[in-house]
């Protein structure tokens, strides 16, 4: 390889990495008698002290080639090194983030007031709560009054029918199998009450928890939301694989009783969202930190929701236990498992009614709820942005669904993409007006027993105010997140490891972009 002396100190381009690299100055040799020994062999050199060090008499400069393969892999490994640097730098400046404290703290032009709450509203929230907190008591109630009732027929009820049975030989067997097969069915009736109190909680899902230090930018624009709103800073921010944004007191059956506030942040929102839509959910969810003991009620009540809805429709292998022994004992033995499945579902429907009047108690008070929170997101982005995000959310919410969808018709080619969230944004672009009113349409039907008020509901109220907002700023909302496409990466990989119950790493994952194009042509 050789370079011509007044080339020295120049600077290159790489041809196939397009880095820039600086051409090497040569060791200059002083004159020597040629009877001497073999002259030094030239080593490049890169940098600035070292050329600066190098004698520079323009009399005996020259250019040697290498004497060998080593010295010319040590100078392309050096260009390779600083190529790579390079193209590193410019990946870095391409997935950090894009927006500043500095801009996010310009967009907010004040506070906003904080929206009053009736005295009627808030007497109405303990009464809701003693109601909700009486509903697993009555449900306690019911497993002590069937214990009671089958002891009372093991020892006074059996006794007396039994002892005349055996005297009727075969027909006084089968006579006793069934008064002994209420026993049977009771037991199994009990067990299957008693098994949801004894049990484990149902399984959290895996959130991600972030930093100040990891993302300066989102967490100088909850600090401005908070101030703006009134609201208690988070002790806790967490991400996950979710198209939801929540906040919550912890996590348990007490979890109303704890301080420890949780946002919880969905990355499919901030991929969905623009800036200020996503300011707005912000400003929603903090809002539900500011109602304090109608937040602590709420958690109440959600919590005895999905604590009913779990026993009515959470299957386990006990049932399948029940299932087969029905199925697969002799004939007798099986009438009597059979009689207690009917138990079973007998009791199932007593909880559905205890679900039913727990939903419809707390409906009401959850729908003001909503609608109280969202008084904050109006007055902090106004309420134009208010009806498109409430729009976009149902939108993002069905692009999410179909990207899980796809993402699970994958599967069995043992495919997983890199980037659950990329794939919703694939899919939310392609909702169809057909599919947001058929949206709409369900849940005007699923009103009545909804945690949630209609989008129609939240909008018209939102609207009724016009306020324009006090929060001002552009671009999209996974802006605020530095290096936003590994974290992405990073938790689509927990979320498989989670669904699929097995040790999902990211080098068995293939890249989103990849498949993209496929999709886009079927």
């Amino acid at each position: 390889m050789r370079a011509p002396a007044p080339l020295a100190g120049r600077r290159g381009t790489c041809n196939q990495c397009q880095a820039e690299f600086r051409i090497p100055h040569p060791r200059v040799e002083q004159q020597v008698d040629t009877s001497s020994a073999s002259a030094p062999t030239i080593t490049p050199v890169f940098d600035k002290q070292s050329r600066q060090s190098a004698p520079s008499s323009p009399q005996s400069s020259f250019v040697r080639p290498f004497d060998s393969d080593d010295g010319f892999h040590a100078l392309l490994d050096q260009v390779q090194q600083v190529a790579s640097q390079a193209v590193e730098q410019t990946r870095r400046k391409q997935v950090a983030s894009k927006l500043t404290a500095a801009q996010i703290g310009a967009a907010f032009s004040g506070k906003i007031e904080k929206p009053e709450t009736s005295q009627a509203y808030k007497s109405s929230l303990l009464g809701v709560a003693v109601m909700m907190f009486m509903l697993p008591l009555s449900y306690l109630g019911l497993i002590f009054g069937c214990a009671i009732a089958m002891l009372l027929y093991i020892f006074f009820v059996v006794p007396y029918l039994s002892s005349s049975m055996f005297a009727h030989g075969r027909i006084g067997f089968l006579m006793l199998l069934v008064i002994w097969a209420p026993v049977v069915a009771g037991a199994i009736t009990l067990l299957f009450m008693v098994k949801p109190v004894l049990g484990g909680r149902s399984k959290r899902t895996q959130t991600r928890t972030i930093t100040r230090e990891e993302q300066p930018a989102l967490f100088a624009l909850i600090d401005r939301v908070c101030e703006a709103t009134g609201a208690p800073q988070p002790t806790r921010v967490e991400v996950d694989m979710n198209m939801n944004a929540s906040a919550s007191l912890g996590s348990g059956m007490f979890a109303f009783l704890s301080s420890d506030l949780v946002l919880t942040i969905g990355l499919p929102l901030l991929a969905t969202l623009d800036v200020r839509q996503f300011t707005g959910v912000l400003a929603h969810e903090f809002g539900h930190f500011s109602q304090g003991a109608g937040m602590r009620a709420s958690i109440v009540v959600r919590t005895v929701n999905q604590w009913f809805a779990r026993l009515v429709y959470q299957r386990d292998a006990m049932d399948s236990v029940l299932e087969s022994a029905v199925t697969e004992s002799p004939t007798w033995i099986g009438i009597m498992f059979a009689l207690g499945k009917l138990f079973v579902l007998i009791t199932r429907g007593i909880l559905w009614l205890f679900m039913k009047v727990g939903q419809l108690v707390s409906s009401a008070l959850l729908h003001q709820m909503e609608f109280d929170a969202d008084q904050y997101e109006v007055r902090l982005v106004g309420a134009e942005v208010f009806k498109r995000t409430s729009r976009d959310l149902i939108r993002s919410s069905i692009g999410f669904e179909k990207a899980l969808d796809q993402a699970g018709q994958w599967l069995p080619e043992q495919r997983l993409v890199d980037d659950l969230t990329l794939l919703t944004k694939h899919f939310t672009a392609k909702v169809t007006p057909e599919e947001m009113q058929q949206r709409e349409q369900l849940e005007a039907i699923q009103a009545g027993h909804s945690t949630h008020p209609t989008t129609a509901d939240r909008i018209e109220q939102a609207c009724a105010s016009g306020s324009p907002g006090v929060f001002q700023l552009a671009g999209p909302a996974s802006a605020l997140i530095h290096h936003f496409e590994p974290l992405c990466r990073i938790v689509t990989c927990e979320f498989y490891r989670e669904a699929l119950a097995t040790d999902v790493q990211l080098a068995h994952l293939t890249a989103t972009a990849e498949w993209l194009p496929r999709l886009q042509q079927a």
